[in-house]
């Protein structure tokens, strides 16, 4: 589920901010330690506040576009690196890129894209980060620094506007209350009235209505100890994001499935998607809220001149809802002439997903003093979460579905919310980690690392489900259900990963890096559909990496190149068990691969000038997995996808930016290429969204010391691009569905700090 962020945060040297920020100038904690970008002997991307400002990186989708192998789906939420990443948003399913907000592990991909009021910088380490981070890195980790309190009393307010009837405020006060101990308070407010999707028969689509609160408070107990605090509340109430069918609809046969076809008798070509992903026609608007949401993160931090010790921890939670509608029209019934009566058929299914989450991790490092012959590491991790997810369709104008009649004979099944369709799944999730890195530097100019971990992972789930079937051609008066009152399952899984790299520096501006990594991901559920197959075993990878970081004059030259083993990928597969109703298993994809190229280029002529390449090439396939079918195939024969490409894995990306900086004002221009990608194991064009370009610019006015003007301009070519592509069954009429990114906008900001 979609969460505004939060709650966390560990140890960060600030970045060097600067009008065009050089990345030369950047310091990182990708390895646990402050360093400079450059000198990490691994694929790191990295994004300060100030250049985030200047350069136009707002959005995750931003940030994507900037980071070489990097692709994120913001609905459903996914995060995948060099194609790693996870397939499915199941209950009781990790992700397979881990996200830190200062330390503390989320599932939830927003954070990424936090606003640069709050965050002083975003990290994207690429590759396995099995002996560092403490949660399935088994693709990447995502490290988002918030910006901590400071030194001196600081205030800073922002206030937004932007079309589509978009406003924004956020207030910031930060200083010393006494000696040693400093306090941050902050708020935002976010409101959006009129969507970006145009709903022809109802309420805007995909509007924004959020607020955040934090607090933090920061001490210097004693002149080597160190204790900081942050609690945070946000929450949002919203229109939600579509996903609108671009096909034209199904209109026949009358019974679709459990109950009647929506769309049965309609004109198919009068769908607004199929003219305009941004236009849909749904009688019911649908809501997406996010309560209850808490969180608090607290790091303890012990330096000595002999090592260092750190301890992270935090505690999350929230309740989230979504009803939408459902059958994606403006319909709410016809008539269906049965016993020589004609019965109004309601055709209003709201489709109602619930959530409540909580969890905690908590990080035990110590670390060796840095300047030595010697740097090492080690950690201890622990982590902690449930969910309890609920899921129904509804068709809330029949009170037939008060009661159905069970087919099984047995009492009539309670359903007070008139559901068709209901599951629900809840899962207890644990995990234990120890890790430890040692890296040698063995002769001037080399070094050796090495690091190892064990990840034991436990998780205990419950699954409940019923299907309501409903035709008044067979019974008007009565609806029979199957239920399937309750099923647990529980299993367990553990492994060890490592790591063997070396480095050599031959002068200060050039580093060449080999990095042998091994990574995992904990087994999984899926839960609430009583499928035959719902547990799957963990992942592994092996992935091999070459890098150079080369600084020639005013040239940075960083590119890697890398091959990842992948096995047992998870997956789940659907299939239909009768006309329109389609269950799945999850499985196993025995072996895969990845290999590709990375470059990132920054070039500054002259001081004024900042000129940046960004290119990402990726292949990655299965090798093995066959025996699978495709429910939006004509043809119900098994598939062998030996060759096919792995889901969101864009063959080529490209970003290019200038940012040229003169007296006071900065200007910034960018454009992206993102190719085609599909969004399913099967490489059809139901599921595949194309290639798109898209371009964006930026001014920045420092007018004076306390007062900034920022006027942006996004998409400018108002290009359509999709962030998720799907398709229904065959027997549904292989509808596709798109859920488009955001169109053209526009906004201006004013910034005022004192």
């Amino acid at each position: 589920m979609a969460l505004a962020a939060g709650v966390l945060a560990p140890t960060a040297a600030a970045a060097q901010q600067s009008k065009g920020v050089a990345d030369q100038d950047i310091v990182v904690t990708a390895t646990k330690r402050a360093e400079g970008v450059n000198e990490v002997e691994a694929a790191v991307s990295v994004f300060t506040a100030e250049d985030r400002t200047r350069t136009g990186i707002e959005t995750t989708q931003d940030i994507a576009n900037f980071t070489p192998g990097l692709a994120i789906s913001d609905t459903p939420n996914r995060v995948s690196i060099r194609g790693i990443g996870r397939v499915t948003n199941e209950l009781g399913s990790d992700p397979g890129v881990a996200n830190y907000v200062d330390g503390f592990y989320t599932s939830e991909s927003d954070v990424i894209g936090g606003s640069d009021f709050s965050v002083e910088r975003v990290e994207v380490l690429r590759g396995p980060q099995g002996t560092l981070y403490g949660r399935n890195s088994i693709g990447g980790a995502v490290n988002v620094i918030t910006k901590r309190p400071t030194a001196d009393w600081r205030f800073d307010l922002r206030a937004g506007l932007s079309d589509y009837e978009r406003w924004s405020i956020a207030g910031a006060v930060s200083g010393p209350i006494t000696p040693g101990i400093r306090v941050r308070l902050s708020g935002t407010r976010v409101k959006q009235e009129r969507g970006f999707v145009e709903n022809l028969a109802g309420p805007d689509q995909w509007t924004q209505g959020s607020y955040a609160v934090e607090g933090q408070v920061e001490a210097d107990i004693t002149p080597t100890l160190n204790w900081w605090l942050k609690l945070g509340h946000s929450a949002y109430d919203r229109a939600p994001r579509p996903d609108v069918a671009i096909d034209p609809w199904r209109t026949t046969p009358y019974h679709g499935g459990l109950v009647a076809n929506p769309t049965f008798g309609l004109d198919p070509l009068l769908n607004p998607g199929l003219e305009d992903p941004y236009q849909v026609a749904y009688n019911y608007g649908g809501r997406q809220r996010l309560r209850n949401q808490f969180g608090a993160t607290t790091q303890l931090s012990l330096d000595t001149d002999a090592v260092s010790m750190r301890y992270i921890g935090g505690y999350s939670q929230y309740e989230y809802f979504q009803d939408r509608d459902f059958d994606r029209t403006a319909r709410t019934s016809f008539g269906r002439a049965a016993f020589g009566t004609v019965f109004p058929v309601s055709t209003n299914y709201v489709e109602v997903v619930e959530e409540k989450k909580r969890w905690t991790s908590h990080e035990l490092n110590i670390l060796s003093s840095p300047g030595g012959r010697f740097d090492w590491i080690l950690g201890a991790y622990y982590y902690w979460e449930h969910i309890d997810q609920p899921y129904s369709i509804t068709v809330p104008d029949v009170a037939l579905f008060d009661n159905p009649v069970e087919l099984a004979g047995v009492a009539p099944i309670t359903n007070p919310q008139r559901a068709y369709y209901y599951q629900r799944g809840e899962v207890r999730s644990e995990a234990l980690a120890g890790f430890g890195q040692l890296t040698w530097r063995f002769s001037p100019g080399w070094s050796l690392t090495g690091g190892a971990r064990y990840t034991f992972d436990h998780k205990s789930g419950h699954e409940e489900q019923f299907q309501i079937f409903y035709d008044v051609a067979v019974d008007p008066g009565n609806t029979y259900g199957i239920s399937n009152r309750g099923r647990p399952m529980r299993d367990q899984w553990g492994g060890f990963t490592g790591n063997l790299g070396v480095g050599f520096e031959p002068s200060d501006n050039t580093l060449l890096y080999a990095n042998v990594s091994q990574g995992y991901k904990s087994g999984g559920f899926k839960l609430g559909g009583f499928i035959p197959r719902p547990i799957v075993e963990k992942e592994t990878i092996t992935a091999y990496e070459l890098g150079l970081k080369q600084r020639i004059g005013a040239l940075q030259w960083n590119s890697a190149l890398f091959y990842y083993d992948y096995h047992d990928l998870q997956v789940p597969v659907s299939f239909e068990v009768a006309p329109g109703i389609v269950q799945s298993i999850f499985t196993n994809a025995p072996r895969s691969h990845a290999f590709g190229a990375e470059t990132e280029l920054s070039y500054r002529p002259v001081p004024q000038l900042m000129l940046r390449a960004i290119y990402g090439y990726l292949d990655a396939r299965f090798d093995r997995f066959a025996g699978v079918v495709d429910p939006a195939s004509a043809s119900s024969a098994p598939q062998d996808l030996e060759g096919d490409r792995l889901p969101q894995s864009p063959r080529h990306k490209l970003t290019l930016n200038a940012l040229a900086t003169l007296g006071d004002v900065s200007v910034s221009l960018t454009q992206s290429f993102v190719a085609s990608q599909y969004f399913s194991v099967f490489n059809t064009d139901r599921y595949r969204a194309p290639s798109y370009r898209t371009t964006s610019a930026r001014i920045v006015w420092d007018a004076s010391s306390r007062l900034r003007l920022v006027a942006s301009a996004s998409n400018i070519f108002d290009t359509t691009s999709y962030s998720y592509v799907s398709s229904s069954s065959f027997a549904l009429g292989a509808v596709r569905s798109v859920v488009p990114r955001a169109p053209r906008t526009f906004d201006v900001e004013v910034r005022l700090a004192f």
